[in-house]
């Protein structure tokens, strides 16, 4: 699968553009993309009570967001 990634300026501006070929499939992609927080509760609410893992389902440490029980990476 190809992915195109676009560098931007801290304005967002675009000022390059790489395209790498990655050994995966799109399926492959979108089912680790799930395993990650949207919703954000924990930048909003950083004195909440989450839980800390380590090696979950591939990624190396984090947090498990108490709202939507996803994962939030360190780092």
């Amino acid at each position: 699968m190809k992915i195109k990634l676009i560098e931007t300026d801290i304005n967002g501006n675009e000022i390059g553009e790489t395209e790498i070929d990655m050994d995966i499939t799109k399926e492959e992609l979108e089912e680790y993309e799930a395993l990650f927080c949207e919703c954000h509760y924990l930048e909003q609410h950083p004195n909440s009570n989450a839980e800390y893992v380590e090696k979950y389902n591939g990624v190396n440490h984090g947090w498990i967001c108490p709202k939507c029980k996803k994962f939030t990476q360190i780092g």
